[in-house]
């Protein structure tokens, strides 16, 4: 009996990735409390002693960042045909994109079949230079305009 439970406990042992310990001698029920897994083994003390012993790097002194020079998207001046459907004061790229977008929705100027594209009229036309352009266009457009 005592065989036949070590080969069938081994058996399913083997199929849960578990190993019996070694020198199990079938002992029954009171050894499958020493089964393990094939888990990494432990640090021993003495190793524990050894890590602790050892000293610790010194922190090495943080490099110095870069100074970052002033933005100047906060405030670039638009060009004149720009400067017609915004306004000529000195204003951040965001805002830029912004205003046209307040312009665009005041005057209905989304295409109505394809809510991507944005029919110009005549002040938008001076800054797209095309009657109909994408909204994904506009980052480059409104670039060009911004000095």
């Amino acid at each position: 009996r005592r065989f036949l439970f070590t080969a069938l406990a081994g058996l399913s042992l083997a199929l849960t990735g578990c190993e019996l310990p070694t020198g199990l001698d079938g002992g029954g029920l009171g050894a499958i409390g020493n089964i393990r897994t094939n888990a990494a083994p432990a640090k021993t003390v003495a190793a524990r002693k050894t890590a602790a012993k050892t000293p610790a790097k010194k922190a090495v002194a943080p490099a110095k960042k870069a100074v970052r020079k002033a933005s100047t998207a906060a405030g670039k001046q638009p060009s004149a045909a720009l400067a017609a459907v915004i306004g000529s004061e000195a204003v951040a790229r965001t805002q830029v994109i912004k205003k046209l977008w307040d312009y665009i929705k005041a005057h209905g100027l989304q295409d109505a079949s394809n809510k991507r594209a944005i029919n110009a009229d005549g002040p938008l036309l001076a800054v797209f230079g095309k009657p109909q352009v994408t909204m994904f266009e506009l980052a480059g457009i409104v670039g060009k305009h911004l000095s």
